[in-house]
Formats: structure tokens, C-alpha cells, sequence
């Protein structure tokens, strides 16, 4: 199972500026509600503006090497179907269990 800290911000970084990141960050939101999450934040962002401090980090698959090595100590989780990635519930999960819930 995928090991996430208890974190309240999750990033979903786009590289390009696509419009299926934004998408594919409005499905985690309504993932995480369906979880019971609403308290966490996702923020749609280009990786020019990634905080050194980001806790969790989901963008295309072929662009996992690319985000880790902008944020090292982040958990970056690759995805390549925006609007139907398994990523999600796994995510969602991860973070309750990481939560005690």
C-alpha cells in the first residue's frame, strides 16, 4: 500500500500547462470528499512554482523523474488517465490510514 504522509495540501502539477492536469486535479478533489477528506487542499500548479516543501506531488507518469528531482523529499505519485487514475482512491486511502482513520 502506498505510504503518504498526514499531509492537508496535495499538489498537482501540470508541465506543460495542460488542461487535463487541471481536470485530472478537480477528479482528486472529488475523490478525496467521496473519502470523507474535504479538508484537504489540492492545488493545481506548474512545476516552476512547486514549493521545496510539498508533501505530495501527482503528475504524468513520464514526468515523475523530472518533479522528484525538484522536490526529493516529496512522495510523487505518477498517473497517466487525468480523469479515472486508480491513483486517486489509492491516495485518498493511504491518507486516511496516515490519519488514524
Amino acid at each position: 500500500m502506498l505510504k503518504v504522509p498526514n499531509a492537508s495540501e496535495i499538489f498537482f502539477v501540470c508541465t506543460e500547462g495542460l488542461v487535463t492536469s487541471v481536470t485530472g486535479a478537480e477528479a482528486l478533489k472529488l475523490e478525496l470528499v467521496a473519502a470523507e477528506l474535504p479538508d484537504v487542499s489540492v492545488r493545481h500548479i506548474q512545476t516552476s512554482w512547486l514549493p521545496k516543501d510539498a508533501q505530495i506531488v501527482l503528475c504524468h507518469k513520464n514526468t515523475v523523474g523530472f518533479v522528484q528531482g525538484l522536490v526529493p523529499e516529496a512522495v510523487v505519485i505518477g498517473v497517466t488517465d487525468f480523469l479515472k487514475a486508480p491513483e486517486y482512491k489509492e491516495l485518498a486511502e493511504a491518507l486516511k490510514e496516515a490519519r488514524g482513520l
